[in-house]
């Protein structure tokens, strides 16, 4: 049934605006992300410790600057970076592997990142210049800038912080649409740590069943639907540690139809990436997200999004050559939104 349901989605969606706009191989991009969460730990492990997938990120900012050497780059840490607590000791261990591209990182703030003290001191002690270069709230770490920082085509990056309050009146809420009233007419992509939609352990309510129901995360509901009333063209997340590429959808999925009724032309793209480092959840649940375009339950790795001025593509690459990706739609380019 969860088959069929995915075909009917993908008939559907194809009947609704027809295949995604491709971008060109040849085409330049204005600007290069590179994205995963879950990082590090103090392993010997060169795959716990987050250095397998530093790799992949300076092996890409080395491909970059061969083939453009104009283009920005920029490494968007999805949260939970410093396991198991967010101590400053933990937080010294993922500088051994991701510290090497500090200035390039964007990061938002995980729930592990603040069980040291609750605050995430050591993670904002370590991030502290880089905040005060994006000009960040000092208290929450939330920010946005324009990317590439340069240009007359630059889309506009928002940071979220899921582990404050997130509340339709919150204070980061009314900022969050401050930003995105100010972005009308841009393409933009936000990220936090939590998502709010995801086929994994967390996106099933941490059920041990794999047959039980899907869940969308309901404390990023109110930020997933002013994203989507603004017409966001990406959200990125980590929080649960597989790798997920989920279609155009808006926030009003409905477990009973795998989300089917939430399939919106003009919703938002969403990507989980929390294949960092820290041990990837491996329980094949047995319902997805209609709208779930692809997935790898067993692969380290790290999501490269190349910009354009009004499109975008993307690529998962693993850490090591595998073929666990479970491809149920095949997209790799997309059109942006224009915020409204």
């Amino acid at each position: 049934m969860s088959s069929l349901r995915h075909c009917l989605w993908a008939w559907c969606l194809a009947c609704l605006y027809g295949a995604a706009a491709p971008v060109r191989a040849e085409e330049r991009p204005i600007g290069i992300i590179l994205a995963a969460g879950d990082i590090a730990t103090c392993s010997t492990d060169p795959v716990r410790n987050g250095t397998a997938t530093a790799s992949l990120v300076m092996r890409e900012i080395e491909k970059a600057r061969a083939s453009y050497p104009d283009v920005e780059v920029r490494v968007i840490a999805l949260g939970d970076l410093a396991y198991d607590r967010g101590s400053a000791g933990s937080v010294a261990c993922f500088d051994k592997s991701w510290g090497q591209f500090r200035d390039r990182i964007l990061p938002v703030p995980g729930n592990h990142d603040y069980e040291f003290d609750g605050k995430a001191s050591a993670y904002f002690s370590y991030f502290n210049s880089t905040f005060a270069a994006l000009n960040a709230n000092e208290k929450i770490g939330t920010y946005a800038l324009d990317f590439p920082s340069t240009g007359s085509s630059r889309w506009r990056l928002i940071a979220l912080n899921s582990n404050t309050s997130t509340g339709a009146q919150s204070p980061q809420a009314r900022w969050l649409e401050s930003e995105l009233q100010a972005a009308r007419g841009r393409c933009v992509i936000a990220f936090s740590h939590a998502f709010f939609y995801s086929s994994g352990f967390h996106g099933h309510k941490d059920a041990q069943d794999v047959g039980q129901p899907l869940a969308p995360l309901e404390v990023m509901r109110p930020l997933f639907t002013t994203l989507y009333n603004y017409r966001t063209s990406v959200f990125l997340a980590g929080h649960d540690h597989h790798y997920e590429q989920l279609g155009r959808a808006g926030p009003n999925a409905k477990p009973d139809d795998l989300g089917l009724s939430a399939v919106a032309v003009d919703g938002v793209r969403s990507f989980v990436v929390g294949t960092g480092g820290k041990a990837l959840y491996q329980k094949d649940y047995k319902k997805k997200w209609a709208f779930t375009e692809a997935y790898d339950l067993r692969s380290f790795g790290i999501l490269k999004i190349e910009l354009h001025p009004t499109s975008y593509s993307w690529e998962f690459l693993p850490t090591v050559p595998s073929s666990s990706m479970v491809i149920v739609k095949q997209m790799n380019s997309d059109i942006c939104n224009l915020a409204n």
